[in-house]
């Protein structure tokens, strides 16, 4: 009975050892002969093996040692480099005994990298097929993109958003890579110099705020990204703040920035305009104290007096500036920043300086806020 058991054990072995051996047998065989490559950092050897190892993970051919064939192939006097046309291919995949050869070119145009394969086959002395891809020039990718064109050579299916961020050479890239989202909260302080800082810290009867020209700044930042490519983020921002709360008042203000970050050093940079809600009044400096003390400042509206009444000319230039006196208006500004985000596991910390040059007086500051962000 075990007797039995046993030889059929062994018969069992046998035939799948027999059936394995006639499929490794009945492999196409193939020979990779010229790969030319141009333009790009890869040599013709270094190609060669990329193309060997790719082809190997297809599991479709036996695919003949590079060293045995060129042993073949120099005795007969072929230089396996500059073998790519039709005739020479013939020849030497008769030489090897194979079924069918391959030669192929990896070559840079312009800003373009071109992949293009060729399949021979040796019993009908006829080209099989030909598959040529276009690239972007990206050529720390030349293996995904022998890659690719190799499995489209057979008609496998590629990796569809790989192929897209290789071959779509027109269109913005979107690479995945960490991309950092700083949608926060946002805290800060704020330095006023020059004469709107002087108006800041004058009482109101004179027209000034009864405010101190250092001021808190709480708000929310809101970003939208409109461009991305590896590591670089394009954005759109919106900034909203309020300002001036330690002195009892609340200053409003927006501003709309466009720039850049690179999501792997945190480093960014914006510009764009800001938009703030304040009083302002048209008035003159009595620079030669013709009204009282030399150098005080006069609404127009206080000297003009009445249809009935009229006050001479003014003699003096009117200007408009901050005034609590004044009418509610809106008035803009440009603002600079740069920052910089610095991480904690998935807690994100924007730190960020800016700058809004004012002929009045330019505004100065620093804030930060903090997100968790987990977005890939």
């Amino acid at each position: 009975m075990k007797n039995t058991l046993l030889q059929k054990l062994l018969v069992l072995v046998a035939f799948l050892a027999f059936h394995v051996n006639s499929f490794a047998q009945t492999k196409t065989k193939i020979a990779i002969l010229g790969i030319d490559a141009k333009g790009i950092v890869n040599t013709k050897d270094e190609l060669n093996s990329l193309v060997r190892v790719e082809l190997e993970k297809l599991k479709r051919y036996e695919i003949i040692d590079r060293y045995d064939q060129n042993e073949v192939l120099v005795k007969n006097k072929i230089n396996v480099d500059e073998c790519l046309g039709k005739t020479c291919q013939i020849n030497a995949g008769k030489l090897l005994n194979c079924d069918k050869t391959l030669s192929g070119s990896v070559q840079r145009i312009a800003e373009k990298i071109i992949v293009s394969f060729s399949l021979y086959d040796i019993k009908t002395e006829q080209f099989e097929k030909t598959q040529l891809v276009e690239f972007i020039n990206l050529q720390t990718e030349i293996q995904q993109m022998v890659r690719i064109t190799l499995q489209k050579l057979h008609d496998i299916p590629t990796d569809k958003q790989i192929e897209d961020q290789l071959v779509s050479y027109n269109e913005t890239q979107v690479i995945p890579k960490t991309l950092l989202k700083l949608n926060g909260p946002r805290i800060g302080v704020g330095f006023t110099g020059g004469d709107n800082g002087k108006r800041l810290r004058e009482s109101r009867e004179n027209g000034g705020f009864d405010m101190f020209p250092v001021m808190s700044q709480f708000g929310w930042q809101q970003e939208f990204k409109y461009l991305s490519a590896g590591n670089f983020q394009g954005l759109i921002e919106f900034i909203f703040l309020g300002s001036g709360l330690e002195t009892g008042r609340f200053v409003p203000s927006l501003s709309l920035l466009n720039g850049f970050r690179n999501s792997k050093t945190g480093i960014e940079f914006a510009i764009g305009p800001s938009f703030l809600i304040s009083r302002v009044a048209e008035g003159f400096y009595d620079d030669n104290g013709l009204y009282g003390p030399v150098g005080k400042w006069y609404l127009e509206n206080e000297l003009r007096g009445d249809s009935l009444n009229p006050v001479a000319k003014i003699p003096y230039t009117i200007v408009t500036r901050p005034d609590s006196r004044g009418d509610l208006k809106l008035t803009s500004s440009l603002v600079i920043g740069v920052g910089k985000t610095f991480r904690s596991g998935y807690l994100n910390i924007p730190v960020n300086f800016f700058f809004s040059p004012r002929k009045t007086g330019s505004l100065y500051g620093i804030s930060f806020g903090f997100n968790i962000n987990k977005q890939k």
